[in-house]
């Protein structure tokens, strides 16, 4: 199972990325072997080991890793984003976290920046309202998803306590890179 980290994956350019794949297993133990694609060209032959590095200059490249057991080989990838940042999101509704009970209309809006974009439209949002329902471990139930809205209202749902609600963000900017804001909420008991 191939995986790698890169090291920093974002950030002005030129940008020095350590790439690292100790992370890959193999069920047999096999002894492997590692093959990348640091340019984003396809190929796997721009460098071979567990670790390696490179410097990028700007845009986006899909690094690639290729490992191989001998018998079978799998790939895996990820994006590096050289001159580009992820987005800064705040939620600014609700100011602090509401104390709700079953049926309250509770409010919720953010906004974003970019560095490279600006502010960004609410077609880069995407919102998630969740339950935890914790009796001993908690598990969660998706309430609702609201896509492309800077902001809106729902009902506080009703669900056997001990729960609250988390309400989530995630914003995405035109390079791809995406940024995550959350708020507890928990109810009048």
């Amino acid at each position: 199972v191939p995986s790698f980290t890169a090291t920093p994956s974002f950030g002005p350019a030129p940008l020095h990325v350590t790439f690292d794949a100790s992370g890959t297993t193999d069920a047999d133990h096999d002894l492997l072997t590692y093959a990348w694609d640091l340019d984003g060209d396809g190929q796997y032959n721009d460098a071979t080991g567990v670790t390696t590095s490179r410097t990028y200059g700007g845009g986006d490249v899909v690094v690639g890793l290729l490992v191989s057991d001998g018998t079978f080989t799998r790939s895996t990838q990820r994006t590096v984003s050289a001159a580009n940042t992820p987005p800064n999101v705040t939620i600014d509704l609700p100011a602090t976290a509401p104390v709700w009970k079953v049926g309250d209309q509770i409010d919720f809006s953010a906004s974003a920046t970019d560095a490279q974009d600006g502010p960004l439209p609410p077609s880069a949002f995407g919102w998630t309202l969740t339950m935890r329902h914790c009796p001993s471990d908690c598990h969660s139930h998706i309430i609702q998803t609201f896509s492309g809205v800077g902001g809106g209202s729902f009902d506080a749902p009703d669900h056997e306590y001990p729960s609250h609600l988390l309400l989530s963000v995630d914003v995405t900017d035109s390079g791809g890179l995406t940024s995550h804001a959350e708020m507890e909420m928990f109810p009048a008991t």
